[in-house]
Parts: structure tokens; sequence; C-alpha cells
């Protein structure tokens, strides 16, 4: 479907390469797209395959013909790069990891990100390495591996090379799912689009908060929408404060916003709330609100 050589080629390309009698340094790139099954979940795998294909044909016009190109399976990709500067490779790398990724198709245009990790090698004679980030080929293709990782716990949509550490580090944090962090976090998260205010997410404390029994409870309460999480007589003050702080911030270069109001819950009991949220920029869903809400002690004492 891309093009680009299997998993076979790429062996007999790689072994091929490190024959040579002097091949310099050797950079090898693992990398893959970004949240590709929520790609193919919200806009079909038709759109899925048309990303992959894009992908492909970007990294065939960006690399020279000297690359060793090759899809893993999926939506993972390996490219190889040769030189004699490893400086240069690793800018290569960089470089198109920076690249805005975007593709029309039934005129409409699609935004993805990836994330890229590398690790190099400097082979000696033949069948020698030196310089290296592993003793071999399967330890520098996972060390690749480790930084792509790497990549992807620190918020995805870039690049680094591997370092000595990491191996560890992903362990541990690969252990917590962000699905699960978000869900147990001892603060009530919601998540909702900025222009239609319809919520995305609500983790457990924020179900709670509210006092319903759970997500599909909390949506029915609510109306799936922000104006239903707060007090009918507090939305249209915590609105227009919301928005001001947003232009305000946008002068002074911050990012968050924090306001108070008034929900209520299932039961009829009022409660203050504090609003601490970002607006953010998101390639799916557009523009989206990141909240946390949390009981504003003082002024439920002073009510």
């Amino acid at each position: 479907m891309t093009g680009l050589l299997n998993r076979h080629g790429l062996e007999q390309a790689v072994k091929d390469l490190l024959t040579r009698e002097d091949p310099h340094y050797v950079v090898f790139v693992q990398l893959d797209i970004d949240d590709f099954k929520y790609i193919n979940d919200l806009f079909s795998h038709r759109i899925g395959d048309e990303a992959l294909r894009h992908l492909s044909t970007i990294m065939c016009v960006f690399f020279p013909h000297t690359a060793i190109l090759g899809r893993s399976g999926g939506d993972e990709f390996i490219i190889v790069l040769h030189g004699d500067e490893l400086s240069r490779l690793e800018r290569m790398v960089k470089d198109f990891s920076s690249l805005r990724k975007e593709f029309y198709y039934g005129q409409q245009v699609y935004h993805y990100t990836i994330s890229m990790g590398y690790a190099a090698m400097m082979p000696g004679m033949p069948g020698m390495l030196k310089a290296s980030d592993g003793k071999d080929i399967p330890s520098v293709l996972h060390a690749a591996d480790v930084a792509l990782y790497n990549v992807k716990l620190l918020g995805k949509n870039g690049c680094c090379r591997y370092e000595k550490g990491m191996a560890e580090m992903k362990k541990v944090q690969l252990g917590f799912s962000l699905c699960d962090v978000a869900i147990h976090l001892p603060a009530a998260i919601l998540i909702y689009e900025a222009e239609s205010e319809k919520i995305l997410f609500a983790n457990s404390e924020l179900i709670s908060m509210f006092g319903c029994e759970d997500l599909e409870d909390f949506l029915r309460y609510t109306n799936q929408n922000f104006r239903g999480v707060v007090h009918p007589d507090d939305y249209e003050k915590a609105e227009e404060s919301i928005w001001r702080q947003i232009f305000m911030n946008r002068l002074k270069g911050c990012a968050d916003d924090a306001v108070n109001y008034l929900i209520i819950t299932k039961q009829g009991k009022i409660v203050w709330v504090i609003d601490r949220g970002r607006l953010v920029n998101s390639a799916y869903y557009g523009k989206i609100f990141y909240v946390v809400l949390i009981t504003d002690d003082e002024m439920n004492e002073e009510k």
C-alpha cells in the first residue's frame, strides 16, 4: 500500500549496507503516527490508510535516495540513514519531525503528528561496531524503539535520541496509562469542546462531585454539555469570566485561567467550585477545554 520496503526487505537492505567497506555513521529511526487508532475510529480506516500513504510519500520526498525506508507493520516505520557526519543525519531526523503533516481527502484537510526515536552506530570492520547505542543491530533498533516510547511519554509529536536510563523510565511509566491516571487522579477532570461545549470526558472524581452514579448518569444529568455543569444562575457570568481571562492571559503570555462559579448536584446541593482550565487546539476535536474543578471551601463556608 505504501510502496516502501516490508520487514524482510528492510533486513536485507540493512545487511547489504553494513557489508560495505565504509558505511560511516548509521542512524536507525523508529517512528509511528500518534493516536493512529483514533484516526481510524474518528474518521474511518480509509482516512487512516490515506495518512499512511501520505507519510510514506513525504518520507520518500524528504530523505535522500540513499536512505532505507520501510514499513515494519501497522502505522510503524523504520528509516535508516548513513553518512560521514552524524550531526547532519540527526538534523535531518529533527527537521522531518518538525514538518507539518497534513493531507486533503474529499475536499477536507486532515492533520496528524508522528513520534520518532533514533539510535546511532558507527561500524568498524565488517561485522564490528563502535561508538554505538547498542552492541549489535537488534540492540540498536531496540534502543531507537525505547527512544520512541520516551517521546510518547513526554507528550508525543517529537523526536529524541536514545540515552542510557530511558529503558528503566519506560518500564516504570508505561505501567500507568494516561487513561488510568486521568480516571483515578484525586481531582475532578472535565474536557469539553470550546464552541459546542459538548462534554468529551469526565473522570470518576467529577462524576462523584455531582452525585451521579456513573458516566452515563452524569451525561444525562448535564445533557452532555458544559452549560449543564454550571448552576443556571451562574452560567452567563461564568462564560463571560472564562473568555475574558483567556483574552487577558493571551496578552500576558499565560495559558491557564481560573474562575469561580456555582454547581448544583443531582441531589440539589449547591456548591462553589474553582474552575482551572486551559484552552487547547486539538488536531482531532478543534479547540477544547481541559478543566480541573476544585470545591472552594472558603466560599462554601461563607455560604
